[in-house]
This record gives structure tokens, sequence and C-alpha cells, in this order.
């Protein structure tokens, strides 16, 4: 049967169950004899990861080398190895001369790029018993690899008469963490990066840091800015816990604390940033589509819910079982200034709590001052809470067993929607959230109103919801 091209066979290359590291080691033996371009490697290298660290890597780095998109995806995941390059002679053992190995000399390699991968192996960065103080070899020291170093793959060794010279690898650790980046500062490359991972852009996620970051405990092996992207990254795509181990290098239980210190500290700090906005703010904020037909509109309101794990206990699964949604949820209200910001989110009921009752015991009526008007759906039938305080309620209009509505009903419910839609987008926003949008572990219900009021914070920390124009 014939062999297989190498450009097939890295094309069909998956890394499957396997360590990152044998993944790294067959895709090297395959690439020596590949026609592709660097552009195609990075992308089939990509292609054949495992998730999640698939998703992690970009698509291609065009400015750099293959080499450095391989270390990337090692580092990444955790590993201890690195990929550089050497030069060395056929069948001579590779023995560096220099204090550290991880200094890649360079290639001069062809203009097809199809010669790049000719001395590639895995570079051993600290190896003292290599070479002597003075940079000569030892002549009583021997250089040889036992069968856990000899990456290279036996089906690989048949007709030796088409292939290069071998390729030897050498492992051993990488260099100590404190000289290596933290993970904030791989991951977070760009807006695109960072809306990723934790929903603010860059900047405001620096300005974020860098007011948080003296609360930070002392014990903690991980820097503040980790520490906090952990926790972001948590809210963000709602990874499990032993994900989240991995990426930073930690115990589970070590990620458990970190969580549970974060979500206290950052939910003290930055509740400020849940105004309540002066009436003379909102007028002065106010958007074209609202002063058109809704001028004196004080906030938007709105319930929602998320999915809550089924708890063991009976009675709590009565009273968080929604029949809306046919499942557990936690509900809460979340009221938003004309301009989109949210002014107001409550703490979580039990999904079987009304819209009336949530708003009545929430706190909500509180902020309401006579001469306040507030936008609701149907739902909200709080009209004669609202009157005691003289403010004024503007729902859609109800067809009250009638057969349509009026000329006049249609056109200003159809207003009202169009004013109505954009608290919907503020809640897509909250939405964005995982931790919310997806199903609420059980073991977080005791910290769910704090992480409701972070994840509202964070998004008024974005960029405008609404167009004044």
């Amino acid at each position: 049967m014939p062999t297989r091209s190498p450009d097939v066979q890295i094309l069909r290359l998956r890394q499957e169950n396997r360590s990152v590291e044998d993944y790294v080691s067959e895709f090297i033996e395959l690439a020596h004899f590949a026609s592709m371009s660097t552009e195609c490697l990075m992308i089939f290298f990509r292609g054949g990861l495992s998730e999640p660290l698939s998703s992690l890597m970009p698509l291609h780095n065009r400015h750099g080398t293959l080499e450095d998109y391989i270390n990337q995806a090692l580092l990444l995941s955790g590993s201890l190895f690195t990929v550089g390059v050497v030069e060395k002679e056929l069948h001579e053992p590779v023995v560096s001369t220099q204090p550290e190995l991880h200094v890649m000399p360079e290639l001069h390699a062809e203009p097809a790029l199809t010669c790049l991968f000719l001395s590639r192996c895995l570079v051993l960065r600290d190896e003292p018993d290599l070479m002597d103080v003075s940079g000569e070899p030892d002549p009583s020291s021997q250089t040889f690899h036992d069968a856990q170093t000899q990456w290279s793959d036996p089906a690989m060794e048949d007709h030796t008469y088409s292939k290069g010279p071998t390729i030897t690898c050498v492992m051993t650790t990488a260099p100590s963490s404190k000289s290596s980046l933290s993970v904030a500062d791989v991951v977070l490359k760009d807006d695109a990066d960072c809306l990723l991972y934790t929903g603010i852009p860059l900047l405001e996620f620096r300005t974020l840091v860098s007011c948080l970051q003296h609360f930070a405990p002392t014990s903690s092996s991980l820097s503040a800015e980790d520490q906090i992207l952990l926790t972001l990254m948590k809210l963000r795509q709602n990874f499990v816990i032993a994900d989240l181990a991995r990426r930073f290098k930690m115990s589970p239980g070590q990620v458990s604390k970190t969580l549970k210190f974060w979500i206290d500290a950052i939910a003290e700090h930055t509740q400020d940033l849940i105004p309540w906005l002066p009436r003379e703010t909102i007028k002065s904020t106010l958007p074209q589509v609202f002063m058109d037909n809704f001028p004196n509109t004080t906030c938007v309101i709105d319930c929602t819910e998320s999915v809550l794990q089924k708890a063991k206990n009976l009675d709590s699964r009565t009273e968080s079982y929604s029949h809306y949604n046919a499942n557990n949820t936690v509900k809460y209200l979340v009221a938003t200034a004309p301009s989109g910001i949210i002014m107001y989110i409550s703490e979580a009921y039990g999904g079987k709590c009304s819209d009336r009752f949530i708003t009545q015991n929430s706190g909500f009526l509180d902020h309401l001052r006579p001469g306040d008007e507030v936008i609701g759906d149907r739902g909200f039938t709080i009209r004669d809470l609202l009157e005691e305080r003289k403010v004024r309620l503007i729902t859609p209009a109800f067809t009250r067993k009638k057969c349509q509505l009026t000329n006049e009903q249609v056109t200003r419910t159809r207003r009202i929607a169009n004013v109505r839609i954009h608290i919907e987008r503020a809640i897509r926003r909250l939405k964005v959230y995982r931790i919310l949008s997806q199903t609420v572990p059980i073991h977080f219900v005791p910290k769910i109103d704090k992480i409701l009021r972070i994840c509202a914070a964070l998004v008024n920390l974005r960029g405008e919801l609404i167009s004044r124009t």
C-alpha cells in the first residue's frame, strides 16, 4: 500500500486524547517533509488541537514564525516544554555551548519556506549537565536519550531512503514562572480578546484592575490582574473550575477561593457603577426616540429569568419553578434609563414570584419621585402602587375582551414597543455573561445577588446602547 504524503497526513492529524507534547512532536516530524506554506501549517496545526485549546488559538500569525505559534499553544496548555530551532550537522549530537539553550540561532530559509523545518527540535532550556561552566563539553559526560525522550514515531522510520536527516528531540522543564508572562498578557491582546473573556474593552479592564488591585490578597501566587481576569472569565464564559485551574496553573480549591473572594470584592467596589440618575441627567441624555413620544420617561422596567440548577430539596424546587419557562429559575427586575444605562437591578427571587411581587418588595419603588413616568409591559399590574406615589405607568393597551384595539391604541402600542425594545437590548448585554444565560450552578446561589450587580456594572462600562440622534 503506498504511503500517504506528509501533506495529507498533516491534514488528518488530530490530537484527540494525547498530550499536547505528543501532538506537537508528530506534527514537527510531518512538517519536516511538507510542502505547505507557513500560514497553512499554522491553520492545520490549530485544526488538529483538541478543545478548548483550539478555540483559544488565533487562526494564524502573519507576522510570526511557526515556532512562536506552536510555543503559544504549549504555553496556553500549561506545558513545560517549548519549541526552538538549532543548527546542527547530520548525525551529530545536539550539544550547546551556551548557558541557556532557549536562544534560537537564525536559520537561512529558502524563499518557498519549505526548508524551515530542516533542523527543528524541542530545545532544552535548563540543562547544566550538557556543558561545562567554561562552555567546553565535558569529555567524561555522554549525551544520551532514554525511551521516554524519543518522540519520533517508529512508523515514520519506514522507507528511510526517502527521508531527510533525523530530528533529535530533547525535553526539559521550562524556566521559572517568575520570568514567564502572566495569563492576562498572553490572552488579552486587543479589545476583541478582552470582550470575549471579560465582556468589557481592554482599556476598561485595565482601569478596573488598577482600581481593585490594592484589595488583592497577598497569599495568592497569582497577580491581582490574573485573579480579576479569572473571576471575569468565569462570569463571561462560565468555564468549569477544572478548566480555570488548568489555564491559571492552580488547584481547583484555589480557584474556588479566588472566585469567592473577588466576587465579594468586585461587587462591593463597583456598586457606584449602577447609579440612579438624577432627573436632570436623564432629561439631558434623552435619546431622540424617547424625546419624540415619551419625553417625561424616567426608566423602562422589565423582569427576566436565568435557569437554575435543580435543588435536591423539593420545597426549594417549588419556590423556584417558573411556569412561564417550565423550568427552575431565578427572577430579577431590571430598570434602565432612556439612554440605556442600567440604573437598578434587584435581588434574585424564585421563578414562582410575579412581576408585581418583585416590584413591590425589591425596593425599586423607593427610587421613584412624584411626576416620574415608568414604561413596562402588560405583566406589570402595578398601576395602583405607582399612583400612590403619583407616578405614571405606561404600558401597551389591552383588548379587555374586545374584538380588537382601536387605531389610536394600535399606534400607541407600536410607539411603546419601539422604545421598550431597548431594555431588551440591555438585558441581552446582561445575558452575554454566560453565568446568567446558562444554567446557574446551585453552589452559586448564595452569590447570585452579587453576581447580578457585577454583571450590571460591567454592562455599564461598555459603549452607548442607544444613539442620541
